[in-house]
C-alpha cells in the first residue's frame, strides 16, 4: 500500500505548490509574445490585477507543451491552474465570453480543461452556451462531459476558505485564493496546519514504548539516525528531537531507492498508514510553501509574524523561523535577534538560532555577543561553534579600520615588502574568503545593505572550489552553489542533487569568476603594478599590525562589466607577521554607457582559514545519460517540479 504512492508522497513532499510550478512553465512561452512582467501578472495579482491579460496567459498555458504532451503535468496541475482561471473570472464576469472563445477553437484536452474553469466562473450564460455545444456534432467527442457538467450545475461549491484541508492540492488552492484576492484567512488556514498534532511523534513514541524486541526496535532508531537524524534513546523510551517530526521527515525525504525502502521498514515497525502519510505531506507542504511565499510576498511575510502570538509548541517554532528570514531579507537587525531570542528561549539547543544569533551579532560589530553564541554551540555541535568562530573571524577583519591604529612613522622598504607578501601568498594551498559587491547608488538595495551579489567560497590547491553565490536585484534574491574539482564543474540542484555543468559557455564563464574570486588577482597586482602608496598601522596595545597598500589603477584585469571610463581604487590589507591578505577593499568608478550616469561599485573581500580547508567532491553526481542516482519512474516524477 505505502510502495504505490511512494512517488506521489515524494513528489508533494518535495513540490508542494502546483499553483507555481506550472507558472514557470508558461511564463517563458509568453516573454516571447511580448507580454511584460508575466510572472507577476498571476503571482501579485491581488495588488496589481490585469485581468485583460488573462486570456493571454489562458490561451499560452493549453497552448504550451507541458500541457498538450504531458499526461502527468495535466494531472497534477489543471485542477488548481482551472480555480485560479476561474476564479477570477468570478471577479470579472467579462472575462466568461473571452473563454468561451477559447473553448470554440481548443482541442479537446484545452475543452476539457475550460469546462472545468467553467464549473468555477459558470452562470446562466455559460450554460446557455454548454448547451447549444450538445447540439454541434463539432463537438461531440465533449458531449458527455458538457451534460455530467450541466446536470451536476454551475458553477459548483468550490470554497477553500471553507473547505477541509485533506490533501496538498487544497493548499494549492489557498494559495490560489491569496495570489487572486490577497485573502489573508487563507495564508491563516495554511497557518493552522501547522498546528495540526505530530502524528509520527506518536506513532515513534508508542513504539519505543512498546514490548518490540529491543534488536528491533534498535535497526529502526538507526534507520532514523542514519537517514533523519533523528536520534531515540531506547532504554530512556525517548526521543531526543525537538522538531515537528511530521514536518521533518516528510521534508527529508529524498526519492532514492534505498532509501525509500528503508523508510518502508519504518511505515511497517510504526504502523503508518497511507493516510499517515499523506497527513504528513500535507503539513510538511503548508511549511514548506509558508517559507517560500514569505519571501515572496511581504504580506505572507507579516501574516505569519502576526500569527506567532496565537500558537506555541512547533507551530510556533516555524512562524519564528519565518519571521527570523522575512526580517533578515528586510535587513532589519533588531527584529531577527528578537525572533531569534524568543526562538532559542523555547529551543535552548536549537544549533540554528544560536548560529543565526551569532552571525548577527558579529556582523553587527558585537563580538562579544557573537562569542557568546559560539561557546554555547560548543556544548551543542563544536563543527557549527567552529563554523561561527570562522564567521566571527570574517566580521573582526571586516571592522579593521585605520581609525583603530597608529600609523607608524618608520620607513619601510616598499620593494622588499611586497616582493615578500606576493610570495607568501603564492605559497598558501588553500583558503576560503567572502567577496561582496555594494552598488550604492541603487536605492532599491538599500534593504539589503545595497548589496547586489557575495560570493562564498573555499579554495584548495587552486584547482578545487566550492562556491556559493547570493545576488539580489530590486525585488528578490537568489542563490546557487557549486563545486569545481580540476576544471569540471558540478551545480547543486534542488531534490535532484549533484550535476555536472555541460554548457560551454557557462563553465567559461565560471573558469572566469574563479579567476575574479582568487587570491591570483592580487598575486598579479602586486608583481606586476606599482603601489601609490604603503603604509605600517600598529594597534595601540601593540599586539597587531598591517601593512595597508594602495593602488590607483585606470585599467584592471579584474571583473568584467558593460561600462565604460573605469578606474579602480584598490586597498590591501595585509598582517604584518604572516604577510598574507586579510582584507581588499575596492571601489570601482565609471559612467554608465547609454546614460552616462556615475556609477559606483564597492568590493570588499576577506580571506581567512589560510592551509586549512579541504575541498570534497561531490559523493553522488547526477548523469542523464545513465541515471544511478534515482530510477527513471522516481526520475520523471521528480523532474515534473
Amino acid at each position: 500500500m505505502i510502495k504505490t504512492n511512494e512517488r506521489r508522497f515524494a513528489a508533494r513532499a518535495f513540490a508542494f505548490a502546483t499553483l507555481i510550478c506550472f507558472l514557470y512553465f508558461v511564463f517563458p512561452l509568453l516573454a516571447q509574445d511580448g507580454v511584460e512582467n508575466e510572472f507577476d501578472i498571476i503571482t501579485y495579482y491581488y495588488l496589481n490585477s490585469h485581468p485583460n491579460k488573462i486570456p493571454i496567459l489562458l490561451e499560452q498555458f493549453l497552448n504550451s507543451e507541458q500541457f498538450k504532451n504531458d499526461e502527468n503535468f495535466r494531472e497534477y496541475n489543471v485542477d488548481n491552474a482551472a480555480y485560479l482561471f476561474g476564479r477570477i473570472a468570478q471577479l470579472e464576469p467579462g472575462l466568461i465570453t473571452k473563454y468561451e472563445d477559447l473553448f470554440d477553437k481548443s482541442s479537446h484536452d484545452g475543452r476539457i480543461f475550460l469546462l472545468k474553469v467553467f464549473q468555477i466562473c459558470g452562470d446562466e450564460q455559460v450554460r446557455n452556451f454548454l448547451l447549444t455545444k450538445l447540439k454541434d456534432k463539432n463537438f461531440s467527442e465533449e458531449n458527455d462531459r458538457i451534460s455530467k457538467i450541466i446536470e451536476k450545475g454551475i458553477p459548483i461549491e468550490l470554497n477553500p476558505l471553507t473547505r477541509e484541508v485533506s490533501d496538498a492540492s487544497d493548499l494549492d488552492f489557498l494559495w490560489a485564493e491569496f495570489v487572486i484576492t490577497g485573502d489573508e484567512n487563507a495564508v491563516k488556514k495554511i497557518i493552522s496546519v501547522l498546528g495540526w498534532p505530530d502524528r509520527f511523534r506518536k506513532k515513534l513514541s508508542d513504539y519505543l514504548k512498546s514490548a518490540i524486541a529491543k534488536s528491533e526496535k534498535e535497526a529502526i532508531v538507526n534507520i532514523l539516525d542514519k537517514d533523519y537524524n533523528v536520534k531515540c534513546d531506547i532504554s530512556a523510551q525517548l526521543i531526543d528531537s525537538f522538531e515537528d517530526l511530521d514536518i521533518f521527515i516528510s521534508s527529508h525525504l529524498q526519492s532514492q531507492k534505498d532509501r525509500i525502502e528503508r523508510f518502508q521498514k519504518i511505515c511497517k515497525a510504526l504502523n503508518l498508514t497511507e493516510k499517515d502519510i499523506l497527513y504528513m505531506a500535507i503539513k510538511g507542504s503548508a511549511e514548506w510553501s509558508l517559507a517560500s511565499n514569505a519571501q515572496q510576498h511581504k504580506k505572507v511575510f507579516e501574516i505569519c509574524d502576526m500569527e506567532i502570538r496565537n500558537y506555541a509548541g512547533s507551530a510556533k517554532i516555524k512562524l519564528l523561523r519565518i519571521a527570523a528570514q522575512g526580517y533578515t531579507s528586510n535587513n532589519k537587525t533588531a527584529e531577527v535577534i528578537d525572533r531569534l531570542k524568543n526562538l532559542s528561549s523555547l529551543l535552548p539547543k536549537d544549533k540554528d538560532a544560536h548560529y543565526r544569533l551569532g552571525l548577527i551579532y558579529a556582523e553587527s560589530g558585537d563580538m562579544q555577543s557573537a562569542l557568546k553564541e559560539s561557546n554555547i554551540l560548543k556544548n551543542l555541535d563544536i563543527a557549527v561553534s567552529n563554523k561561527l568562530d570562522k564567521e566571527i573571524n570574517y566580521a573582526m577583519i571586516k571592522y579593521l579600520d585605520k581609525n583603530d591604529f597608529i600609523e607608524s612613522k618608520n620607513p619601510i622598504n616598499t620593494e622588499e615588502a611586497i616582493e615578500g607578501i606576493a610570495k607568501a601568498l603564492e605559497d598558501i594551498k588553500s583558503y576560503q574568503s567572502r567577496l561582496v559587491i555594494r552598488n550604492y547608488t541603487n536605492e532599491k538595495l538599500k534593504a539589503k545593505d545595497y548589496v547586489f551579489i557575495e560570493w562564498r567560497f573555499g579554495s584548495e590547491k587552486r584547482d578545487r572550489l566550492t562556491v556559493e553565490q547570493y545576488a539580489n536585484d530590486n525585488d528578490s534574491s537568489t542563490y546557487d552553489m557549486w563545486t569545481s574539482i580540476d576544471g569540471n564543474h558540478y551545480n547543486l540542484l534542488p531534490v535532484l542533487g549533484w550535476i555536472k555543468e555541460k554548457d560551454a559557455n557557462l563553465i567559461k564563464n565560471k573558469n572566469r569568476l574563479h579567476y575574479e574570486l582568487s587570491l591570483e588577482k592580487y598575486i598579479k597586482l602586486l608583481k606586476q603594478n606599482k603601489a601609490s602608496s604603503i603604509s605600517l598601522f600598529e594597534s595601540n596595545q601593540g599586539t597587531a599590525a598591517f601593512y595597508v597598500i594602495k593602488y590607483d589603477l585606470p585599467e584592471w584585469d579584474f571583473f568584467t562589466f558593460d561600462i565604460k571610463e573605469v578606474k579602480y581604487f584598490v586597498e590591501l590589507w595585509v598582517d604584518k607577521n604572516s604577510l598574507l591578505l586579510n582584507k581588499a577593499l575596492i571601489r570601482l568608478n565609471a559612467k554608465e554607457e547609454e546614460s552616462k550616469k556615475d556609477i559606483v561599485y564597492i568590493f570588499t573581500q576577506l580571506f581567512a582559514n589560510y592551509d586549512n580547508v579541504t575541498i570534497q567532491a561531490p559523493l553522488k553526481v547526477y548523469d542523464d545519460k545513465k541515471c544511478e542516482f534515482m530510477n527513471p519512474e522516481e526520475l520523471q516524477e521528480i523532474n515534473r517540479w
